[in-house]
């Protein structure tokens, strides 16, 4: 699930909490400054220090617990639940990250190749933002449970397959240095 998802629908759940549309609306705003500030942090972060994997999982771990939040709080706990809206506004530096990993790990396969790869990525995301909205289901309301627990487990899901590339990336560049000779 995509940060696009829970952007779009958290103004609904925290409508839920008992807020009219234009209080959840500025109730909301927080996730949006989050989002943009996260970006630039982690975008900085890896012209600095560019450990990719690392700067992901890093964006991950606040969706993650942010999911948690929204998932198993109580509905009674609603500074909890809202401090977990704001957390998974943490996840949209993965997308900045996803695209910029595939460039960085295709460029010297061609350029037919590097766009089929940008594509197969853009076309993930847009399965996800598909799917993603079919989790909001109208007789899951108000806590859509099913669709805050699809967040939190695709946000883990992501961290372990940074951490499985990272791994992969590294025996790959083991493996490349000690097959040539120089």
């Amino acid at each position: 699930m995509s940060s696009g998802v829970i952007s779009t629908y958290s103004a609904t759940l925290i409508r839920d909490f008992g807020f009219s549309p234009k209080h959840a609306a500025l109730l909301n705003m927080p996730s949006g400054v989050i989002s943009i500030l996260s970006t630039l942090c982690i975008g900085y972060g890896i012209s600095r220090k560019s450990h990719r994997w690392l700067w992901f999982v890093a964006s991950c771990v606040p969706g993650i617990m942010g999911g948690a939040l929204m998932s198993f709080l109580p509905p009674s706990n609603q500074a909890g639940r809202l401090a977990g809206i704001y957390l998974v506004s943490f996840i949209t530096p993965t997308v900045m990250i996803v695209y910029e990993w595939t460039a960085a790990n295709t460029k010297t396969l061609g350029p037919t190749f590097r766009s089929y790869a940008a594509t197969l990525v853009g076309f993930s995301f847009g399965v996800g933002n598909i799917i993603g909205p079919q989790t909001f289901r109208a007789q899951d309301a108000p806590q859509y449970l099913p669709a805050k627990i699809t967040l939190l487990v695709s946000q883990s899901i992501a961290a372990v397959l940074a951490m499985i590339l990272l791994a992969h990336y590294a025996w790959s560049n083991l493996r490349h240095a000690t097959t040539y000779v120089y």
